[in-house]
């Protein structure tokens, strides 16, 4: 991922602009796209701030409240699918959850997912 332009490089190319140059000719001068220079420009006629704006953090996934009571779920019955999970979230909490999620949150807790052959099921394959 690419970082921020520094404030010194930001200075320089609203002191470029300020002294009349256009943003297309301010792009070529410092080798930057002119989208960069618009958007600088408005952002500091705006706020008068050049810092970057702040960019993405962390996302915490939904399911962390929930995973006590999932592993629980998971001890109490070992054969429960994903997709069962899912539904029982919806059902008791109202809580949307894709299988991807519910596999993730369940690995990083340490949990694998192994498929169970078809002559140690309990019950035979229906088509």
């Amino acid at each position: 991922m690419s970082s921020a332009y520094s404030m010194d490089f930001r200075r320089a190319v609203v002191a470029h602009v300020g002294r009349g140059s256009s943003c297309s000719q301010t792009a070529r001068v410092f080798g930057t796209s002119r989208s960069f220079v618009i958007k600088l420009m408005r952002h500091f006629r705006e706020t008068g701030d050049l810092a970057p704006r702040p960019r993405g953090g962390a996302r915490h996934s939904k399911l962390v409240a929930f995973q006590h009571e999932i592993i629980g779920w998971i001890e109490a019955r070992p054969d429960i699918t994903l997709q069962q999970m899912a539904e029982r979230l919806m059902d008791i909490h109202g809580v949307t959850a894709s299988t991807s999620g519910l596999s993730d949150m369940l690995r990083r807790a340490g949990y694998t997912y192994k498929k169970i052959a078809a002559g140690q099921r309990g019950y035979a394959r229906q088509a």
